[in-house]
């Protein structure tokens, strides 16, 4: 299972479970992949809040978090 299937299934269980909108989990993607392919999918079908790409640069690894969670 990769990160976007993952990530569809958390959004499966919580639509089993009737979680919706602001109480769905958050979900920062984090992957080697710097395609934007990959990147609109996440945020279209799979409602991530936010996308890092390896190699993590420190400043956005500490900032996704706060602007995340301020929502």
């Amino acid at each position: 299972m990769d990160g976007q299937q993952a990530l569809q299934e958390i959004r499966r269980i919580e639509e089993r479970h009737g979680i919706r909108g602001l109480d769905m989990v958050k979900v920062i993607m984090v992957t080697a992949v710097d395609d934007s392919s990959n990147i609109m999918k996440a945020f279209r079908q799979g409602q991530c809040e936010a996308y890092l790409t390896k190699p993590l640069n420190r400043e956005k690894l500490i900032t996704k978090p706060i602007s995340v969670t301020s929502v």
